[in-house]
């Protein structure tokens, strides 16, 4: 058995064990949208087109509920690239939770994405203050004020960032914003 041809065995494994973490939390009455998103793409995965457009039926019929039923929806359109409708469920979830840090974070990273460089700025601002060690916000928001031409204050941010992660790839790239 080739390297890759194991490689998809144990791939196919965890999704069968993910799909049946999903029907437990079925059964257990935990049924959601972002779930039903999820099983749609493990059926995708397991090339079962049939019971993958049955399960993206039930997500459609099915409403957000929760603070997290937003961040998750907020998620899976942010990974196929739908960053405007991602912002809604990203807000969403800020409205259910004002200090959701992931939400703040999701809600920059999808402003960024857009190039709307000055919704950025707030979003990193409100995630610096909940986690100032963390690096992630003052490099997406220097690189923000970059765009902006604000390059005392991109450079004062990456630096900060470079001092939090000396090692972080990503800061050392954008140092020339």
């Amino acid at each position: 058995m080739t390297f890759m041809a194991l490689k998809h065995l144990v791939q196919v494994q965890l999704i069968l064990e993910d799909q049946q973490h999903l029907q437990q939390a079925e059964r257990l009455g935990f049924s959601s949208q972002p779930m039903w998103y999820l099983r749609a793409d493990l059926f995708g995965i397991l090339n079962q087109p049939d019971e993958a457009a049955a399960a993206r039926r039930t997500a459609e019929s099915l409403k957000p509920k929760t603070r997290l039923d937003h961040y998750l929806l907020g998620e899976f359109k942010r990974g196929q690239g739908r960053y405007q409708e991602a912002l809604s469920h990203f807000e969403d979830a800020l409205l259910a939770d004002p200090n959701d840090y992931w939400s703040l974070n999701m809600l920059g990273l999808c402003h960024f994405q857009l190039g709307q460089y000055e919704a950025v700025i707030p979003s990193c601002t409100a995630c610096i203050a909940r986690r100032p060690k963390f690096d992630w916000p003052y490099l997406a928001r220097g690189v923000a004020f970059g765009k902006l031409k604000q390059f005392a204050k991109a450079h004062k941010d990456i630096a900060q960032s470079l001092e939090l992660k000396p090692d972080s790839y990503h800061a050392y790239l954008n140092r020339g914003v």
